[in-house]
């Protein structure tokens, strides 16, 4: 039998069973607030986490032709929640580089209608003028063999792309002074075996670039044309400058795994080779 009551200094009706009592109004509005309440935490976690990544994720909705964003979205492409409604395919692709955007608005399309998901690094220009590089990535979901909706996250990396680039360059500059051939220049393994070097070292040591290829040259066993010992010697599993000369200068800096040589020579006074 069921005997209900009013709990008048809680405020509050409850049941009251054999089993004891089940439950009360007030018990589940605390349950619902405290819900609520979690609820709220993750999103703020979630937002705080995804500026920190700079990272953001959207969603397309194919019945409804409608896309929503995540505030981070919104903090990439510079634009407030309130002014920007981003559910217009055109306008979204509009924030792209010009040269970009037939490839988002194709990738986009194919997301959709083909259900062929997609991860790009394109440039895209903010409502402020700024040119950014983004990571833009998509994958579609199916019910009953048709696209339903389609998930995807855009992340800001232009941070990554600068220093890639700023590599690319000082790789480049390296690159121009090691085939210059104004020195000596050599890139060696630990274990002595060279990997790269540049005619002036070939010339030095008296090998050809197809011994180098082969892989058959060792910086500790090279010596050069007219006798002295090569710059760089093998000793306790590392490249150390070999013993003072007057014929040779050499410098060796750690690359990695290997070292970057360089190697002058004196082969009569006042002149270089």
């Amino acid at each position: 039998m069921l005997v209900l009551f009013e709990a008048l200094i809680l405020g509050a009706v409850g049941v009251w069973t054999a089993g004891g009592f089940l439950q009360t109004e007030r018990t589940r509005e605390t349950e619902r607030k405290g819900a609520e309440q979690a609820l709220h935490d993750s999103a703020i976690l979630l937002n705080e986490t995804q500026e920190l990544a700079k990272i953001g994720g959207w969603a397309y909705d194919a019945a409804t032709k409608t896309v929503l964003w995540s505030d981070e979205v919104y903090r990439i492409h510079e634009v407030s929640s309130r002014d920007y409604n981003p559910s217009s395919a055109v306008r979204d692709v509009a924030f792209y580089a010009p040269e970009d955007q037939a490839t988002i608005d194709e990738a986009f399309r194919g997301a959709v209608d083909e259900g062929r998901p997609y991860d790009l690094e394109l440039r895209l220009i903010t409502a402020t003028g700024r040119e950014i590089w983004v990571r833009t990535a998509a994958r579609p979901q199916f019910q009953d063999g048709r696209v339903v909706r389609v998930h995807g996250h855009i992340q800001d990396i232009t941070e990554r792309k600068m220093a890639e680039e700023e590599l690319r360059a000082a790789n480049e500059r390296v690159r121009r002074l090691f085939d210059a051939n104004l020195f000596g220049s050599l890139i060696v393994r630990e274990n002595g075996a060279i990997l790269e070097a540049n005619d002036y070292y070939l010339d030095l040591i008296g090998h050809t670039r197809d011994e180098l290829e082969r892989g058959e040259l060792d910086c500790g066993r090279s010596r050069l044309r007219n006798g002295c010992p090569s710059a760089m010697t093998r000793s306790a599993g590392q490249l150390q400058a070999g013993p003072p000369s007057p014929t040779r200068r050499s410098t060796c800096a750690r690359m990695g795994p290997a070292f970057r040589c360089s190697l002058r020579s004196r082969t009569s006074p006042g002149r270089t080779k």
